[in-house]
């Protein structure tokens, strides 16, 4: 920031000790761990962004925001920067995936991750082909078979499911698929 716009910063304050924003004003908070938060004064409030940045400017493993639910109350977007786009590997659902379980041929998960944490502090090579089969610093690690939304009202992407034999289709699960499935 240049000294020109190092200021203080002046806040309005409503009758409780709220901090008002004027509609468009924004004010960035740094929290711990490279977090930070954006505060955007809109007519009625103002709304909220959580996020963690990499050196590089890209956004590392979600943000948090309230900016487009009428209500305030906020959603999850996972990866949002580094989150692999489902059509790009051959699914036709909308949204990214974030993450991945390798599960062997006994069924046991031998590899779990988030792409950030792949990626960024790993430093491996992700790479999902267009038929959904997952390579990691080029070497085969399984097929797409399912993808998982733990709640697809609060969190954004989808966490896929890898497997050594590639499936006829790829299976699309949510939390509420597994409850009810459990209960009948």
């Amino acid at each position: 920031m240049s000294e020109n716009a190092k200021q203080n910063i002046r806040l309005n304050l409503d009758e409780n000790g709220m901090i008002v924003l004027d509609p468009g004003q924004e004010i960035v908070v740094k929290g711990r761990g490279g977090w930070l938060n954006r505060l955007t004064g809109t007519p009625d409030g103002a709304d909220l962004l959580h996020y963690n940045p990499a050196d590089n400017g890209i956004k590392k493993f979600y943000e948090y925001s309230t900016h487009e639910n009428p209500h305030g109350a906020g959603i999850v977007f996972q990866e949002p920067d580094l989150g692999i786009p489902l059509d790009t590997i051959g699914v036709s659902e909308e949204g990214k995936l974030i993450g991945m379980l390798v599960v062997n041929d006994s069924g046991d998960v031998v590899e779990r991750f988030s792409i950030t944490n792949a990626m960024l502090r790993l430093k491996k090579v992700v790479l999902v082909s267009s038929e959904g089969e997952l390579s990691i610093n080029g070497e085969f690690k399984g097929f797409l078979s399912l993808l998982f939304s733990p709640d697809k009202n609060r969190l954004s992407g989808y966490v896929g499911i890898f497997t050594p034999k590639k499936p006829e289709v790829v299976k699309v699960a949510e939390m509420e698929n597994l409850i009810f499935s459990s209960f009948m």
